[in-house]
């Protein structure tokens, strides 16, 4: 405090000691994308904002050559030791492509080769610093850390019965397929709308989603999730295939209706619930629903 003392207050977000022998230095940043520099409880120098003037939030030590940070727009930057009165200088930034969320954490990998960085939306990337002299910062030099996740809550989650397979949908507006003894992601496709059910076909080739604006049959291809049948079911909450597989019950508020898989064709609607189903099972031999 008896460092800032003469500063007008601003929101300071996240600091960060920085080895430097037989000094005490901090570097502090704010929620303006300033940084300060704090040697022997003294602010010594401030690094003026980054061109955009958003808020950084972490920072840490790379090294003994400076430290890294990230912020509000997806965008990392290095800044290292400078002989100018700032005595640290942005010598390269980087950012994700097509993707400016906040970067929330940093974690420098012992031998300061790999950087993983957690976004505000729970996916995860790493860089590789090994080679950061020759890195340009107009490249997507990010991969993901083994995969992506869900951003948003998951609304729905079903397994195949022939396949070691998991499909998931969520309100993110994806719908991801997972292989659950690689534990890799399979496929991932985004749709316009929000995502309510979803349930898995015993052959693994079919997934039926519900849309906030439709119920969707949807084919599993190589490299896609491909709609093939809609129907006029807003928000549909529960899907579910019967185990032969030949047929869907679908909730329509109150009303559960019966399709024929293949002919996509209304067989039947069971009434009686006055309030909304919020389940639906099917009995072994596929004669029965309970809901």
């Amino acid at each position: 405090p008896s460092a800032l003392g003469k500063r007008e207050p601003q929101n300071y977000t996240c600091h960060s000691w920085l080895p430097e022998e037989g000094k005490e230095r901090c570097v502090v940043a704010s929620d303006t994308g300033e940084l300060l520099l704090i040697e022997n409880n003294e602010l010594r120098a401030t690094i003026p904002a980054s061109p955009e003037g958003v808020s950084i939030d972490c920072i840490i030590p790379f090294g003994n050559k400076g430290f890294i940070c990230g912020g509000n727009n997806g965008v990392l930057s290095i800044y290292e030791r400078s002989e100018e009165k700032e005595m640290y200088k942005r010598t390269k930034s980087f950012s994700i492509e097509n993707h400016s969320v906040r970067i929330k954490n940093l974690a420098l990998s012992p031998s300061e080769e790999n950087l993983v960085c957690t976004l505000e939306d729970n996916q995860m990337y790493v860089l590789g610093l090994s080679n950061s002299d020759i890195l340009k910062s107009e490249e997507m030099n990010f991969d993901l850390l083994s995969q992506g996740f869900h951003s948003q809550g998951v609304t729905g989650v079903d397994t195949c019965v022939r396949k070691p397979l998991v499909a998931t949908c969520s309100l993110d507006k994806s719908v991801r397929i997972w292989n659950y003894i690689e534990k890799s992601s399979e496929l991932v496709k985004f749709f316009p709308e929000e995502a309510h059910s979803i349930a898995f076909h015993p052959s693994g080739l079919h997934v039926l989603v519900g849309f906030a604006d439709k119920l969707r049959l949807m084919n599993l291809l190589m490299d896609d999730i491909r709609p093939y049948k809609e129907f006029s079911i807003k928000q549909c909450k529960e899907g579910v295939f019967s185990h032969g597989g030949n047929h869907f019950a679908a909730v329509h508020g109150n009303v559960i209706q019966i399709y024929n898989m293949y002919t996509c064709e209304n067989v039947g609607n069971l009434r009686g619930h006055n309030g909304k189903v919020r389940s639906v099972c099917w009995s072994a031999d596929d004669t029965k629903i309970v809901s």
